[in-house]
């Protein structure tokens, strides 16, 4: 859809942080890894897809640990696409998953055996620095105050109308899918939904989202641009240009040169 393309583009966050590898390489390996498991999950015998995919999800965590839940959505993906396909299907979905990780797999322990390089181990140390630099404390009471921060400064920074148009989204996907009326899209946007919520409870940030969370912005301009989908067309352009004006006022307020 073109819209998500135009919403993208256009969101505060991704305009003022530029030229960093948050706002342009990991949102397109995430946006990259999100094509090629859909297009392994519809391929019944091809096995290079698969070999790629594997391969893409261990650039996607030896780059930055932002990507850790492409992981999760390959994962919760495949998973949904099992459980919602007959027995052939699902063979040949499993087959698939199995090979995407054991490419996954043997690259982390290639890389290991030849430079020594653990990416658990990174990342064990890098989420407790992570933590230490925000005051963060694991299973705290202050979960709730962190999500509810988490969430307020990301929607700011991409506008505060993407928030209602993505919850309708979600709901939406989630009553088509309890109501057994299954499609792509469905299973799509429950994915980002699962994802979104695992980001939340397992995320260890406290603020700084509007720019650490930029890599899964196009798979929410995905769900947005669903929202709309059936609007007449003036409200969509009018929503763009709403969505202009925020980010032309942004730029008025915060852009010191």
């Amino acid at each position: 859809n073109f819209l998500a393309g135009l919403f993208f583009f256009i969101l505060p966050n991704m305009l003022f942080f530029s030229l960093i590898a948050d706002q342009a390489l990991y949102p397109f390996l995430f946006s990259l890894t999100m094509w090629l498991t859909i297009m392994v999950s519809r391929q019944n015998k091809r096995i290079i897809p698969a070999i790629l995919l594997g391969a893409l999800l261990y650039l996607d965590i030896f780059l930055s640990f932002s990507l850790l839940p492409a992981l999760g959505f390959v994962a919760i993906w495949f998973l949904l696409n099992l459980f919602t396909n007959n027995k052939d299907r699902q063979l040949s979905l499993l087959k698939q998953g199995i090979v995407s990780g054991l490419i996954f797999v043997l690259l982390c322990l290639l890389v290991w055996a030849c430079t020594g390089y653990a990416p658990w181990e990174r990342y064990l140390s890098a989420f407790s620095n992570h933590r230490a630099i925000k005051q963060i404390q694991l299973f705290s009471g202050d979960s709730l105050s962190i999500i509810f921060l988490n969430h307020f400064e990301f929607f700011y920074w991409s506008g505060l109308v993407i928030l209602p148009l993505l919850l309708k989204s979600m709901i939406n996907s989630i009553k088509q899918l309890l109501n057994r009326h299954i499609t792509l899209p469905v299973i799509f946007n429950t994915a980002i939904l699962l994802v979104w919520i695992i980001l939340n409870l397992a995320g260890q940030t406290r603020g700084e989202v509007g720019r650490l969370w930029l890599f899964i912005t196009p798979a929410l301009m995905i769900l947005v641009a669903d929202a709309v989908k059936e609007w007449p067309q003036r409200f969509q352009i009018g929503l763009l240009a709403g969505q202009m004006i925020s980010a032309a006022l942004f730029f008025q307020v915060y852009y010191i040169p």
